[in-house]
């Protein structure tokens, strides 16, 4: 079970991740942690909020924009096969996430 407070974080990291996907960006954890005020170890809890999220609604792979320090997703991501991960991307830079509500 996730503990409550993941949640409120994941809401607190999904409007600045859909912003990366408007921009075709991506985001390091070191980063996303730091936004968020947190250290790096516990953001695998917020992305797994989000990316069981998207799995559950069939969106596009939102978590694939979070990336080590080489530019590739840590092996907690398993919302898309890493070995396409140019194919996840695109789905998520094209998706219209400013339309969900």
């Amino acid at each position: 079970m996730v503990n409550p407070i993941q949640y409120g974080r994941a809401a607190r990291a999904w409007p600045l991740l859909t912003e990366k996907a408007a921009d075709e960006s991506n985001i390091t954890y070191a980063d996303l942690s730091q936004h968020l005020g947190i250290h790096a170890r516990p953001i695998r809890y917020v992305l797994g909020v989000i990316q069981d999220y998207c799995l559950r609604e069939k969106l596009p792979p939102l978590t694939v924009l979070v990336v080590n320090r080489r530019g590739f997703p840590s092996e907690g991501f398993i919302a898309w096969d890493v070995d396409d991960l140019d194919e996840g991307y695109r789905l998520v830079y094209r998706y219209p996430w400013h339309e969900l509500t």
